[in-house]
């Protein structure tokens, strides 16, 4: 298969330039976000109707507190800002907070669900 010559020339800047320049620019948090959404989206071994529904309960658990916690430390941030020099949180840190709440409480109630199964089965 033979690359046009575009492709060619944005694969190497890609390579030569373009991953230092994303890390610099936007740091750790847009990696951490992609991981975070790697781990929370990733097909499960087993990946039946249970466990799409929790993760659907849990990014809409995550998306409505991520956002109120989000916003109280914006408002926090403001409040103290005259008192210590804080950094605003950017888009990305946004998304790592709520990610951070739907993949935990993903794995949360999985691991209800499964005591809850193994008692119904009367396993210890």
């Amino acid at each position: 298969m033979k690359l046009p010559p575009l492709k060619i020339a944005a694969i190497l800047n890609l390579v030569s330039a373009g991953i230092s320049y994303w890390f610099d620019h936007f740091g750790a948090s847009v990696y951490l976000s992609a991981a975070l959404a790697m781990f929370l989206l990733s097909r499960e071994v087993i990946n039946d109707e249970r466990v799409e529904h929790l993760k659907l309960k849990a990014l809409s658990f995550g998306f409505g507190w991520g956002l109120v916690v989000t916003i109280w430390m914006n408002v926090l941030n403001k409040m103290l800002r005259s008192v210590a020099a804080m950094p605003t949180l950017s888009a990305f840190d946004a998304l790592n907070i709520i990610l951070l709440i739907a993949l935990v409480m993903f794995h949360w109630w999985r691991w209800q669900d499964g005591r809850a199964v193994a008692q119904d089965r009367g396993e210890k």
